[in-house]
């Protein structure tokens, strides 16, 4: 399965999981940022990476704007308003 292909069926299950839950509570962009980094640190672990670079963007329920990208080797930089971190 192609690596795009493979985040889509994820991301799909895990929105899928969170409206099955049913407990009012809506997931976050940090939260999905949260669970694609973890599967591409695990896959990468298992010498099986995903070959993907992702961006993940939203905004909070408190208004607060939300952009991560990631590489697959593994950095992820954090983007706030704009503003690329120093490290």
């Amino acid at each position: 399965m192609p690596a795009h292909a493979c985040m889509q069926r994820l991301l799909r299950e895990l929105t899928d999981d969170d409206y099955r839950t049913d407990d009012g509570i809506q997931m976050q962009p940090p939260e999905v940022y949260s669970y694609l980094s973890r599967v591409m640190y695990n896959r990468r672990n298992k010498f099986d990476p995903l070959w993907n670079s992702l961006v993940v963007g939203g905004v909070s329920l408190e208004g607060e704007p939300f952009l991560v990208r990631a590489r697959s080797n593994g950095c992820f930089r954090l983007h706030v308003d704009g503003r690329q971190p120093a490290w």
